[in-house]
């Protein structure tokens, strides 16, 4: 569990919890996720605290436990890993239940990163949106080895598009338009968008 401050484990079916932060850079952050196949195996991408929304020292890191959460590792490999001064919202991690487990999350930046080989690497696969609030996946079983996500995008508080996507497994991840005759509304003014 990720309550804003502390990552936190229960084995016990939550009568009881305890802290799992470790060496993790920062305790604070939104997005915790749960490897399909590997129970112990966790996802997180800390932000440096609840007054500076982004990654410690701008650098977009997410941080992988295979122990339950007792120790942490960065995965750097395709984020950037200077000037990054994004958020990821509690909503935008993902992932999808294939071999090996897909990790996904956008950013408030609007960028979506995906992993096909459960964090070791990442790519960028959609930039330039508006703040992306949530990230879904679905696994396509029909034999192609596939994933399916979608992005919930806002702006004033109403959804103004939903951007699919597949993520093909053999070969470069196939990324549509998202917006194709959805034009975006303009922020208004005194707002950056």
């Amino acid at each position: 569990m990720q309550k804003h401050w502390d990552v936190m484990r229960s084995d016990d079916g939550g009568e009881s919890w305890h802290e799992v932060s470790g060496n993790l850079p920062t305790d604070f952050g939104f997005p915790i996720d749960v490897h399909a196949h590997e129970p112990d195996t966790i996802y997180v991408v800390p932000i440096k605290s609840d007054s500076e929304h982004y990654p410690p020292e701008g650098k977009l890191r997410v941080y992988r436990s295979r122990t339950g959460g007792n120790e942490w590792e960065a995965l750097t490999k395709g984020l950037p890993q200077r000037d990054c001064y994004v958020n990821v919202l509690r909503d935008a991690m993902a992932v999808d239940t294939l071999d090996p487990c897909g990790v996904y999350f956008g950013t408030t930046g609007g960028q979506v990163y995906a992993s096909r080989d459960g964090g070791d690497s990442w790519t960028a696969i959609v930039e330039n949106l508006p703040a992306v609030l949530s990230v879904e996946v679905q696994t396509d079983y029909s034999g192609r080895n596939a994933a399916h996500f979608s992005a919930r995008l806002e702006a004033g508080g109403k959804e103004i598009a939903r951007f699919t996507a597949l993520a093909q497994r053999e070969t470069a991840i196939q990324v549509p338009s998202p917006l194709a005759g959805h034009p975006l509304p303009q922020a208004p003014r005194g707002v950056e968008a």
